[in-house]
């Protein structure tokens, strides 16, 4: 059974006052003319009567309807007791659906007494309204934001672009300076081979040899095939070659001639060790053992 608050008002009230009030409450039941919110009203203090005064119940009834009461008329009773008591019930679950609704929007807060006037509930749907509004407004200015980000993506990529095509005309252009820059040097390979071919075969072969030499760069210490192992360039500090650079290779194996060994890696090593002031040459330090192991094991 749903309470209705009535036991406690009933309470308040002196025990002849909450005689009268059952003996009213029982008239307007059994009156057929009795309007819904009356009768209403009526059934929740027989309710709450039949929990704190039973017995005075059952006299105000007894009065009512006379010693001689039919039965059927006090069963009728009791059964509209019943049919008011399961409509209560009924509306106290609609209004429990209808506050955890309004909780869920945020319209009623949890454990707060329910708006009870045109203008508590007023109050309640504006202020409702008003935090889902500033919600929306939050959500467009973060949606916004995001439009905006997007927006600067094809411009980061265009800027990107030009940055790569920036770098590229200049690696373009840098690749058009050396091939000026080479463009004397090609002539002047021309002009040799030009004057080369007046002169006899070991001339060509030389001027060739020249022009090779102009294009290729070798590392100290590498062996080129047909030379011998590059170790630099030397320069005639005096005479008529003064001007001329040579490039200067060593023997990768040992002299010899035809069937004698004629200076062997070790010996030649040792004999370079000792020269000082030799055409520009001023002594080497190299360990005994690396000269034991020889050319291909030292370097």
């Amino acid at each position: 059974m749903a309470k209705s608050g009535w036991d406690k008002k009933l309470k308040r009230h002196s025990g002849e006052t909450r005689r009268k009030i059952y003996d009213r409450a029982v008239r307007m039941l059994i009156n057929t003319k009795t309007n819904p919110n009356e009768r209403e009203t009526s059934i929740r203090q027989l309710q709450a009567a039949v929990k704190i005064d039973p017995a005075m119940l059952f006299e105000a009834i007894m009065s009512v309807f006379g010693s001689h009461a039919s039965s059927e008329e006090i069963e009728k009773l009791k059964k509209d007791l019943t049919a008011a008591d399961s409509k209560f019930d009924a509306l106290v679950a609609s209004i429990q659906t209808l506050r955890a609704s309004l909780e869920k929007h945020n319209i009623v807060e949890a454990n707060a007494r329910m708006p009870e006037t045109i203008q508590d509930w007023d109050a309640a749907i504006e202020a409702a309204l008003h935090t889902r509004t500033h919600r929306l407004e939050e959500w467009e200015a973060r949606l916004n934001q995001q439009k905006e980000e997007l927006q600067t993506i094809p411009l980061l990529l265009k800027k990107g672009l030009k940055r790569r095509r920036d770098t590229i005309l200049a690696e373009i252009e840098k690749a058009q300076e050396l091939f000026r820059q080479s463009v004397p040097i090609m002539d002047k390979s021309a002009r040799a081979i030009d004057s080369a071919t007046a002169k006899t075969e070991t001339e060509i072969a030389k001027a060739l040899r020249m022009v090779g030499d102009l294009f290729v760069s070798y590392e100290i210490g590498q062996q080129v095939e047909g030379k011998g192992i590059y170790f630099g360039t030397w320069k005639p500090p005096v005479g008529i070659l003064s001007n001329n650079l040579y490039r200067a290779y060593a023997a990768p194996q040992d002299l010899r001639t035809s069937k004698t060994i004629f200076l062997t890696f070790e010996q030649a090593a040792k004999k370079l060790m000792a020269k000082h002031r030799w055409h520009s040459h001023n002594g080497l330090s190299v360990s005994d053992d690396d000269i034991e192991n020889g050319y291909e094991k030292y370097w």
